[in-house]
C-alpha cells in the first residue's frame, strides 16, 4: 500500500529540488523519499541515544575509546 502526500515548497526549495531532479536523473518523489528516510533515520538515532548516553555515563562511557577499551 502507498500513500500519497501532498507538501508545500517556497519557490527557492522547488527550485533546488527540480535542479537536483534534473542533475541526478531521478524524480523528485524519489529524492524526497529518501530524504524523508535519512530524517526519520536520524530522529530515531537521537531518540536512542537519549535512552543509551545516560547507561553509558553510569558505566564512565564517555567517548567511544572508553567502550572500546572495556570490550577489547
Amino acid at each position: 500500500m502507498s500513500t500519497t502526500l501532498t507538501i508545500r515548497l517556497d519557490d527557492k526549495l522547488a527550485q533546488k529540488l527540480n535542479h537536483v531532479a534534473e542533475r541526478s536523473g531521478r524524480t523528485r518523489s524519489d529524492i524526497l523519499r529518501d530524504a524523508l528516510r535519512r530524517q526519520l533515520a536520524i530522529a530515531l538515532l537521537d531518540e536512542v541515544r537519549e535512552e543509551l548516553v545516560p547507561l553509558a555515563e553510569k558505566h564512565g562511557w564517555f567517548t567511544d575509546e572508553d567502550v572500546f577499551n572495556d570490550v577489547s
